[in-house]
């Protein structure tokens, strides 16, 4: 079987579908020697993964700003020369081709801009409506990452149930590594974190609702662990000016802290050396963040919405992601009730294991088998 990954938006950040991608190009490179894959990458990335076995063939496609890569990579692979021998053409960043010339596979993650179309741009909302509403009639398959997510692509779209897989994601095993306390320490030093903190890792965007968060937090700093600090790492998305200015206005520039997009072998630290992780999300395909927190070892609170709880099972405390005072509540009997927070690094670290990039890969290649004998 000759399978083409489209790895045109592949970039060198980290983040959701980044993480998605690389660790599943990271599973067939570890696990599959028996089928053929050709990975299209962008001319720009310079960190080409895993490209040095026989099976695994990279095309380098020159391409234009990434800002204009999803509009950009419809044209070019409506040219049927681009994926001439190809069985499978697989996109693994929800972007299905509008022409497709071979049988297609998409793992289409979630579909935010049709539910919460008030937190994405119009231009975000005018192309994924574009591309799910053509080219999801197109695709033999859609791999998704939680139940949830499977629901909400059936309802909004009509697609057929046996159409759609649900494939949980991984967590790197990085995180589940112990590091030592002097490590944990250079790193927090490096990043100017010299308080105990709550954590959120994500991207600064009004879907993940972190001006909720910081309510909650300035309401923390009128109870006894107002020595914390909050620290928040991630990228600037869409509409972070607002986030940044209620910092200001709530007067609490000095207890948060904004990272920034860290450095892939620092992240495994800032969550270890974290007293707690909050996440809540409005809305997540699947949320790779509290998984990877509960891999670190720390204790997790989330959203009671979307996919969150199947990523976290019982080992989470889950909040009303809207309710302020219940934030704070949850967060105050975490920090102060040292057998809950026992319990439930003990459970998020069985959860955690139950979530491997094996069972990824290969329920991904079951997917592949049965498209490829498709009539």
């Amino acid at each position: 079987m000759k399978v083409a990954i489209d790895l045109l938006n592949l970039d060198e950040n980290s983040g959701g579908f980044n993480t998605y991608a690389r660790e599943l190009i990271k599973g067939f490179y570890e696990i599959d020697n028996e089928n053929e894959y050709l990975l299209f990458i962008n001319s720009i990335i310079k960190d080409v993964p895993f490209i040095e076995k026989e099976n695994f063939k990279v095309s380098r496609v020159k391409t234009p700003s990434p800002r204009f890569i999803r509009y950009w990579e419809q044209f070019y692979f409506s040219n049927p020369l681009s994926l001439k021998g190809i069985d499978i053409f697989h996109n693994p960043f929800s972007a299905p081709l509008v022409f497709a010339h071979s049988k297609m596979i998409v793992t289409l993650h979630d579909i935010s801009p049709i539910l919460y179309p008030e937190k994405h741009t119009f231009y975000s909302r005018a192309y994924w409506n574009f591309i799910w509403n053509f080219g999801l009639r197109r695709v033999d398959a859609i791999i998704t990452d939680s139940v949830s997510s499977k629901n909400d692509i059936i309802d909004h779209f009509g697609v057929k149930e046996d159409k759609v897989f649900v494939i949980p994601l991984s967590c790197n095993q990085k995180f589940s590594e112990e590091l030592s306390q002097d490590f944990v320490s250079s790193i927090l030093n490096k990043y100017k974190i010299n308080k105990p903190y709550i954590l959120f890792v994500g991207t600064i965007e009004p879907r993940k609702n972190i001006q909720t968060l910081l309510k909650a937090f300035n309401l923390l700093m009128g109870t006894e662990y107002r020595n914390h600090s909050l620290v928040i790492v991630g990228r600037k998305g869409w509409l972070y000016e607002e986030i940044f200015k209620m910092v200001k206005d709530l007067q609490i520039e000095e207890s948060v802290i904004f990272t920034g997009q860290v450095a892939e072998d620092d992240l495994p630290a800032i969550y270890q050396g974290a007293s707690i992780f909050v996440y809540p999300s409005l809305y997540e395909g699947f949320g790779l963040p509290p998984l990877e927190a509960m891999c670190s070892g720390i204790p997790v609170i989330v959203s009671n919405t979307s996919s969150l709880l199947e990523v976290v099972g019982d080992a989470a405390i889950t909040v009303d992601p809207l309710d302020v005072e219940s934030i704070v509540r949850s967060i105050v009997k975490v920090l102060s009730d040292f057998q809950l927070r026992k319990n439930l690094v003990q459970k998020g670290k069985f959860r955690c294991s139950q979530f491997t990039l094996e069972k990824m890969v290969s329920s991904t290649l079951d997917v592949y088998r049965t498209v490829s004998t498709k009539k």
